[in-house]
């Protein structure tokens, strides 16, 4: 990356993206662990209802799903910041991390909508993860 007035706000955004993602980590081990699996889905709800099913069954899972959303807005504003800097590995790279953060929010919905029981779904929001591990790491080491 080069060396911009912009470098210390991308440092500070990807040590957040990293803390977060750290957090993140926790708190889907413990519902990995510790929530309730293969629940049926209930029916007759419309999509909110039936989030507040899941939200009642497993109480981490709304803070799980905030922590991912504000993961996902910091590649957005790690995008912005890198394309005002003309920063193109930088922006390729917040690309990468939102879409896969996209693509392990998408896996995460349906997994819920599923009844908590899909693996296939599981691994899909396990590789979003590791790869916007990857890429904030990645960032990080580029930027010092």
């Amino acid at each position: 990356m080069n060396r911009d007035a912009n470098r210390p706000l991308k440092r500070v955004i990807l040590l957040v993206q990293a803390t977060l993602l750290i957090i993140q980590f926790i708190v889907g081990m413990w519902i990995n662990l510790f929530a309730p699996m293969n629940v049926p889905p209930p029916h007759g709800y419309f999509m909110m209802g039936y989030m507040m099913y899941y939200f009642s069954l497993i109480p981490a899972l709304a803070p799980h799903m905030a922590i991912g959303v504000a993961i996902g807005l910091l590649f957005l504003a790690m995008l912005v910041v890198a394309l005002l800097s003309r920063d193109v590995i930088g922006a390729v790279l917040s690309t990468i991390g939102g879409v896969m953060t996209l693509v392990a929010g998408v896996a995460g919905m349906a997994f819920v909508a599923g009844g908590l029981s899909n693996n296939a779904l599981s691994m899909i929001m396990s590789v979003g993860f590791a790869s916007d591990l990857a890429v904030v790491v990645l960032m990080l080491y580029l930027s010092a």
